[in-house]
């Protein structure tokens, strides 16, 4: 996935003298396009990488309004999101399309590629039939008619990881395991409803067979206040304050939640779960190393979690930060999406781009994978739960327009 040090070093000749990147750069479009998606392939320590990418992309910006379709829709997709970034599917699409109106393409390179991507077409259509069939004799969407039912909106996700014909167990896994899991989300919140419930129980006897008027007024007082202190109130109210406290009230610092969170969120289970649709190749010492919890596997799931949690004003990572450091809900999101903006550029991508030695490439390709899928559907606004735009798009795109063949 990254480039080895001899690769990157292929790119001092694009250096002048002083060691700065050549002006004349800027006069090949194209060329200036290709050398900005290969810098976002680096590694920890590629530094002329990082030099690339801040001097093509600062150019490219400068330029794209000067240019003309379809060159400048190219560039306009690129500087939104580089093909490293994105769901391999979706830029594979793109990649055809652009070369389509090129007025320079080849026939015979073209006609295979849309070929290809029609064959594919059908049996991820074939696939969602039988998942469709699978999802509506669980009953589930009636049983259960709060949760969302997503079922499509997982398939595509789950296309984002795996395109090749070869791996359909593995979508199919996945896309259960992926609608699967909001329900278990449902037990968990069961669970609190249920200890909700306890103590609303007990609090209901506290009140109306055991305390006195005194000591009810208190103990009110105290909770209105959320005096932890619990200076003065009897024992037996300061046994429930406890247990209400120990149940619902610690708000993490934003480092906790996101060291907790990397643990938490759904990814290391789905990781799991795709891997098990693998193959052969997924084999003993790959789950002995998953298992050792590297840390492509750390950063994938911090940047899946933060992400998700931006995508949504609601969401908890919010709440921690206006709690830490005081401000309001729409400062505290915009510190995290700069923050989630630093940390794709200087530390996750790059140790998703660091290639672990004796881990196959097919493997480490689904961890990519998953972090293009969280980035295309979280980076502007939950995707995944109001499918307005995007996911529609790709509907389209992999899953009912073909591709002209003359």
């Amino acid at each position: 996935m990254c480039l080895s040090t001899g690769e990157a070093d292929v790119f001092n000749k694009y250096k002048d003298d002083k060691g700065n990147l050549k002006e004349n750069l800027t006069k090949d479009v194209k060329g200036l396009l290709s050398l900005y998606e290969a810098s976002y392939l680096s590694a920890h320590g590629e530094i002329i990488l990082d030099e690339a990418l801040v001097f093509t992309e600062t150019h490219l910006k400068s330029m794209v309004a000067r240019l003309v379709s379809p060159l400048a829709d190219q560039v306009t997709h690129a500087l939104n999101r580089p093909a490293h970034g994105g769901i391999v599917k979706y830029e594979q699409w793109y990649s055809i399309s652009f070369y389509e109106q090129d007025e320079l393409h080849i026939e015979p390179v073209l006609k295979p590629a849309n070929s290809n991507f029609n064959t594919l077409q059908k049996l991820y259509q074939e696939e969602l039939r039988n998942l469709s069939k699978w999802w509506k004799e669980l009953e589930f969407t009636t049983k259960l008619p709060f949760a969302r039912d997503r079922l499509i909106e997982c398939y595509i996700v789950v296309l984002g990881l795996f395109i090749q014909p070869q791996y359909a167990l593995a979508r199919q896994i996945l896309t259960k395991s992926t609608m699967l899991y909001p329900y278990w989300m449902t037990y968990m919140m069961y669970m609190i409803l249920t200890k909700s419930t306890m103590l609303v129980s007990i609090l209901d006897d506290i009140y109306d067979v055991h305390g006195t008027i005194e000591e009810l007024e208190q103990f009110t007082k105290m909770i209105e206040r959320w005096d932890t202190s619990m200076e003065d109130l009897p024992d037996y109210t300061k046994v429930w304050f406890e247990a209400l406290f120990v149940s619902l009230n610690h708000v993490p610092t934003l480092e906790e939640y996101r060291k907790n969170g990397v643990f938490s969120c759904t990814y290391p289970l789905l990781t799991v779960s795709s891997l098990c649709g693998m193959g052969k190749i997924a084999s003993k010492e790959v789950f002995d190393w998953l298992f050792t919890h590297p840390k492509i596997l750390a950063s994938t799931s911090d940047l899946l979690r933060l992400i998700d949690d931006v995508a949504s004003h609601e969401r908890p990572c919010v709440e921690c930060c206006m709690k830490q450091h005081g401000v309001s809900k729409q400062d505290a999101h915009d510190e995290l999406t700069k923050l989630v903006e630093r940390t794709l550029k200087e530390s996750d991508w790059k140790d998703i781009n660091e290639e672990p030695l004796g881990v196959p490439k097919k493997v480490l390709q689904v961890f990519l994978n998953f972090a293009r899928v969280a980035d295309v559907f979280y980076s502007d606004y939950d995707a995944f739960t109001e499918s307005i735009t995007m996911a529609k798009d790709m509907l389209a795109a992999f899953l009912i327009n073909p591709m002209p063949i003359e």
